[in-house]
């Protein structure tokens, strides 16, 4: 290493163009930008993305996505607090309670009205809370079952053959299936096995929802659509162990090591270029040995999004169902968009904020109903607040039009969808 150099930052040059304010291109005006980078985010929860092993549905909210909407929830909080009070009551899979838990400030609180979500949660921690060798072993009895799957002369070990037989066998009646619904029985089955089996069984639903036209066309078969989803999952995999093994390297000789930072959920270390900031592998150890010891305590209750306790919360987020997943009657989605506004307006603080992530456009082929689009919602939250005596307060802007003339932010995700994000803040009059 050269003498004078700052191993512990970057620095960064970029070319970009400006965007045009009406329409989505690139515009053209050109603009270098030249940063000096000092952490890079190795959050274990972005490398898995909408891709976590606890998974049902193709429009799981990406964690990048999540991530960014609580941070905006964290910077408009309306004075200070010692506890933003977060609430998600579509939490699915947990993404919010992940993202969350990485906050020492934030105490959220989150529901959904599938039974089974609280499993998807705790699986997924379960997957988290590995150590660097859990993972690289879980890695390798993954990667025997993908060769088996594929007629590869591998013997399997009797317990993962044992495994592997009976989650392929349970698996055939998602055959072709266009929504997933894991019922009491799936619950009770997972709760008795392995991470593996576990892993496997999210796997293979995975296969047969992203494949399930090919299947039922006989385009494609379930062994083949499962080993293309196992070979997605270990290469996500293999970033989560890359930034396990970096936060468990040895670090003396570099003179630096893992250490705290202002939040008690955060750490910084080495890591291959400028200073790898990440969630603390100790914080969701705990996390781990409270809630998956298979003992009554929830990460996710089990509520109806429409019960929510009044004038409870600093924040509302939430990212509602779309009807894309499975075949919602759309009187009954349309009934829920339409009390769902007043009981999250009534539910927050004064200061309170709201954020949604809605559709924008599709990409399985399934349309998103009209009243699940942006346009639509922002105008029943302005009349909705109206009626209940709450000021709207702006707090982001989209090229030179306030937040709620249009959504300010869009995100992309690579599967299932485009989405626009609402942010919306509110005073109450007295």
């Amino acid at each position: 290493m050269a003498e004078g150099v700052a191993v512990d930052k970057t620095l960064w040059f970029i070319a970009d163009y400006s965007t045009d304010p009406d329409v989505p291109r690139r515009g053209n005006k050109r603009y270098y930008i030249c940063y000096e980078q000092q952490y890079v985010n190795e959050n274990p929860f972005h490398a898995m993305d909408e891709n976590k092993p606890a998974w049902i549905a193709h429009t799981t909210i990406p964690h990048t996505l999540m991530g960014a909407m609580l941070n905006l929830a964290w910077m408009y909080a309306a004075g200070p607090t010692p506890k933003l009070k977060v609430c998600d009551p579509f939490v699915g899979s947990g993404t919010t309670w992940f993202e969350a838990s990485k906050f020492g400030d934030i105490d959220s609180d989150v529901s959904d009205r599938m039974d089974c979500a609280d499993q998807l949660a705790k699986d997924n921690l379960e997957f988290f809370a590995l150590s660097a060798a859990g993972i690289r072993q879980l890695a390798r009895q993954c990667e025997y079952v993908r060769d088996c799957t594929q007629g590869v002369a591998v013997v399997l070990p009797e317990d993962l053959s044992d495994e592997f037989e009976e989650v392929m066998a349970g698996l055939h009646e998602f055959d072709g299936a266009k929504g997933i619904l894991l019922h009491p029985k799936h619950i009770d089955w997972l709760r008795q096995k392995s991470l593996l089996a576990k892993i496997l069984f999210y796997t293979g639903l995975k296969a047969a929802v992203r494949h399930g036209a090919a299947i039922t066309r006989q385009q494609e078969r379930l062994p083949e659509a499962f080993v293309n989803e196992l070979d997605i999952l270990l290469a996500d995999i293999a970033e989560v162990r890359r930034i396990r093994e970096g936060q468990s390297a040895d670090t003396s000789e570099a003179g630096r090591a893992i250490v705290p930072m202002r939040d008690p959920g955060l750490i910084r270390y080495p890591s291959f270029y400028s200073e790898g900031c990440s969630i603390s592998p100790c914080l969701l150890r705990r996390l781990a040995e409270r809630y998956c010891a298979r003992g009554p305590e929830r990460i996710v209750e089990q509520r109806d999004a429409l019960v929510l306790e009044e004038e409870k919360y600093d924040v509302l987020i939430a990212d509602p169902p779309y009807g894309i997943n499975a075949d919602q009657d759309a009187t009954e989605l349309s009934w829920l968009y339409r009390k769902m506004i007043p009981c999250c307006l009534k539910a927050l603080r004064d200061g309170g904020q709201l954020i949604l992530a809605l559709p924008e456009a599709s990409r399985t082929g399934r349309p998103c109903a009209f009243f699940t689009r942006g346009e639509m919602i922002q105008h029943q939250i302005i009349v909705e607040a109206r009626k209940l005596k709450m000021d709207v307060v702006a707090v982001g802007h989209a090229g030179s039009r306030p937040a709620i003339a249009r959504p300010p932010y869009y995100w992309e995700s690579e599967r299932a969808l485009r989405r626009s994000i609402l942010h919306f803040r509110f005073r109450r009059n007295s």
